[in-house]
C-alpha cells in the first residue's frame, strides 16, 4: 500500500509540474488540478487501508508503522487541502 501511496503522490506531484509548463489556460488547469486532487485522494485510500490491515493496537514495531502511515496521511490530507485551495483561487478574478 505504501509503494502505491508513493505512485499516487507522483502522479499528482508530475500533474501539478505540468500546469508550470503548458502556460495553462483555465481548461488545461482544470484538468491538471482535477487529475492532481485525484492522485492525493487515491493514496489518502490507500493509507487508509492500511491502517486498517494492522488493526487496533497490538504488535510495538505495528504501532510504530500506524504512527508513521498516520503522520504521512495527515501531511497527504494538508497536500489535498492545498490543492483544492489552489484549485479554488485559479478562477478568481485578480486586480
Amino acid at each position: 500500500m505504501i509503494a502505491s501511496t508513493v505512485d499516487e503522490l507522483s502522479g499528482a506531484l508530475d500533474e501539478l509540474k505540468r500546469l508550470g509548463k503548458v502556460g495553462a489556460g483555465r481548461e488545461a488547469f482544470g484538468w491538471a488540478m482535477s487529475n492532481a486532487e485525484t492522485w492525493v485522494s487515491a493514496a489518502l485510500t490507500d493509507e487508509d487501508t492500511c491502517l486498517e490491515g494492522f488493526g487496533e493496537g497490538g504488535v510495538a514495531k505495528g504501532d510504530v508503522i500506524r504512527k508513521k502511515v498516520k503522520n504521512v496521511a495527515k501531511a497527504t490530507s494538508n497536500a489535498l487541502y492545498m490543492i483544492n485551495k489552489l484549485d479554488k483561487s485559479r478562477g478568481k478574478v485578480r486586480v
